[in-house]
């Protein structure tokens, strides 16, 4: 049985607050138009802005796509693409079948998949899978 996870990617630019705050002010925009249409006359409210400011670089549950707000970035750490977007996926191998083991829309720790992907092969084949050996050669 191998066991490995990844990244399934999904369909979506690079995001940065500047895009975001874009397609969020424009989609904004038209649904005032519409709301405006249908009820003329309304005063604006007054009502001060507050903003809050975290000196923090990660945002927990960080929206990424207002199109697929339940995507989450990946951090992989990887040359090409340190950060991927979509669901982190485990899968095992076993005779040539891929099964998905676990599948998250947030990042996890696939060590942690380990022990119920085994439990999960004892149950379907009721004996543990053949652990590979690994032979060093000293000199």
């Amino acid at each position: 049985m191998l066991l490995d996870a990844t990244c399934a990617p999904a369909d979506i630019s690079y995001p940065t607050d500047l895009k975001l705050l874009n397609e969020a002010r424009e989609k904004l925009e038209a649904i005032i138009d519409v709301l405006h249409e249908l009820s003329p006359g309304r005063r604006r409210s007054r009502e001060p802005i507050v903003k809050h400011h975290k000196r923090s670089h990660s945002v927990e549950d960080r929206i990424v796509s207002l199109s697929q707000p339940h995507v989450r970035p990946i951090v992989r750490g990887k040359v090409n693409a340190p950060v991927e977007f979509g669901a982190t996926i485990a899968i095992s191998l076993v005779d040539g079948y891929a099964r998905m083991e676990k599948l998250s829309w947030d990042n996890f720790n696939e060590s942690m998949t380990l022990k119920a992907a085994v439990d999960a092969y004892v149950q379907r084949y009721g004996c543990y899978p053949v652990l590979p050996i690994t032979l060093s050669h000293q000199s």
